[in-house]
């Protein structure tokens, strides 16, 4: 995917999102057509990698995909951050050791009508083996 879009040599970010992108910046200007449309299958591709390897970026990528139809440059900058994320965690892996403790462990986190966009956010992850399922 890092070659697809011609982020392989790009500089490795060490966060999903940086704090100081506004996602909300009305001053940014809607994306031309192709860089639209390369967007659109950026996003694409990252929620495979969400839901097959790469569970980590599931509140960024879920974040981005709510501006698939009025993409502006703020997004596309934000969706390629993200890719230098990835470039830089490509070696990071998941191991699932055998423990004693089989339970399924669970960790929530919400945040209630955010004071932006009055929108309620709720944040899971489930273990099990102390790795992560969900």
């Amino acid at each position: 995917m890092l070659i697809k879009f011609d982020m392989k040599q790009s500089r490795q970010a060490s966060v999903l999102l940086s704090p100081s992108i506004n996602l909300e910046n009305e001053a940014s200007k809607l994306l031309n057509e192709n860089d639209h449309e390369l967007y659109r299958q950026m996003i694409s591709q990252m929620m495979f990698m969400m839901i097959e390897t790469q569970i980590n970026i599931a509140t960024a990528v879920n974040q981005l995909s709510q501006y698939l139809v009025e993409s502006q440059k703020v997004h596309m900058q934000a969706a390629k951050h993200l890719l230098q994320y990835l470039n830089g965690t490509i070696d990071l892996e998941i191991i699932y050791r055998p423990t004693n403790n089989r339970n399924l462990i669970l960790y929530a986190d919400a945040a209630y009508a955010n004071t932006c966009k009055f929108k309620s956010i709720t944040e899971f992850i489930a273990l099990i083996s102390n790795g992560p399922v969900t």
